[in-house]
């Protein structure tokens, strides 16, 4: 392989690699987000039972210590519901998924780059192009991406060093294609 070739490839690969592990980090910050959300939503069904319950314990009974715990009540689902206008987890969700989704076709793209430039008639100049574009949209989605946090980013490490969450061997691959496109023919 010539040198230009070699240097394209390397910044084809090193940009794929980036995308690759941005994208699983959205992935795991959506994951972060969806299962707060989830848990909030837990608290506050629970506080409003626990209120609704105080309340109409203390209609009947009509103790201090009934009124005190429906009034303690109420304050802990009006605080909880502030924090919930505060922090809207379930939309952070839907942002990292848009996001997440739309450097997964980047990265698809870049992966047919890789093979492209692999090829024995590569056409370089075509391939530059390419990738300027591709660059350019990468660009667009990171300026209007939110944030990442050191959780997601962890857990995006382990998710593509330890488990190798986005590979797959050529058994894997096989298994999902007809049998007439298998690498490994099955034998009769």
């Amino acid at each position: 392989m010539n040198q230009e070739k070699t240097r394209l490839l390397s910044t084809v690969r090193d940009l794929y690699g980036r995308v690759v592990w941005t994208h699983k980090t959205h992935e795991k910050d959506r994951e972060i987000c969806s299962s707060k959300a989830k848990r909030d939503k837990w608290i506050n069904v629970i506080l409003m039972a626990l209120t609704t319950t105080g309340v109409l314990a203390s209609i009947p009974l009509g103790s201090t210590w009934t009124t005190v715990l429906a009034t303690l009540l109420a304050f802990a689902s009006t605080l909880f519901a502030l924090y919930r206008i505060s922090f809207s987890y379930e939309l952070d969700a839907e942002k990292h998924r848009i996001v997440a989704k739309a450097l997964l076709a980047e990265r698809e793209s870049l992966l047919l780059l890789i093979e492209r430039c692999m090829a024995s008639n590569a056409d370089l100049d075509n391939i530059r192009r390419e990738l300027e574009k591709s660059k350019d949209r990468i660009t667009q989605i990171y300026t209007h991406s939110p944030s990442t946090t050191w959780k997601a980013y962890n857990l995006a490490s382990k998710g593509l060093k330890v488990n190798e969450e986005l590979t797959f061997s050529a058994k894997e691959i096989d298994m999902l294609l007809p049998s007439e496109l298998r690498s490994e023919k099955e034998t009769v």
